[in-house]
């Protein structure tokens, strides 16, 4: 068994070897999200959205742009590159998901879309699945989900 410090390690190692840091998934899920919405993306939308200066997200533009995830240039459009949009719909999917099984045990939705913010970003594949596969499994056995949410809801 391991031990909290070196979880802790084990944690940081990993966030050093993702292709996408938390923060830089963050923009580029907001990229992602206004694209479906409104068509297009402005830095002034991301400032608001993300609840940051305008100078901090031109700079992560650049290093988006530097790392291939967004096509950006300074007073242009912005648009996800194959692999930025690629990262996004993980991100969605991931997001979804989670908020999906926290729905069914009566969070809130949205606390569960708060929540699964947060988890969208450190949550590994393999667990994913394994919440997928129970949120289906759940799904598909009404007697056995109306069974959960009485118990949760007790």
């Amino acid at each position: 068994m391991s031990t909290k410090i070196e979880i802790l390690e084990k944690i940081h190692k990993i966030k050093e070897t993702r292709i996408a840091s938390p923060k830089e998934e963050d923009y580029l899920e907001v990229i992602y999200e206004l694209t479906k919405e409104k068509g297009y993306v402005k830095p002034k939308d991301i400032s608001k959205i993300l609840n940051v200066k305008a100078g901090t997200v031109t700079k992560m533009l650049q290093t988006l742009s530097e790392k291939k995830f967004i096509n950006y240039e300074k007073y242009g459009g912005i648009s996800l590159t194959e692999i930025g949009k690629k990262i996004a719909e993980e991100i969605d999917k991931k997001h979804a998901i989670i908020k999906d099984l926290l729905m069914l045990l009566n969070v809130d939705s949205n606390v569960a879309n708060f929540e699964a913010e947060g988890i969208e970003h450190i949550i590994s594949d393999s667990t994913l699945l394994k919440i997928k596969k129970l949120y289906d499994f759940i799904k598909s056995n009404k007697e056995l989900e109306r069974k959960i949410k009485e118990y949760i809801n007790s």
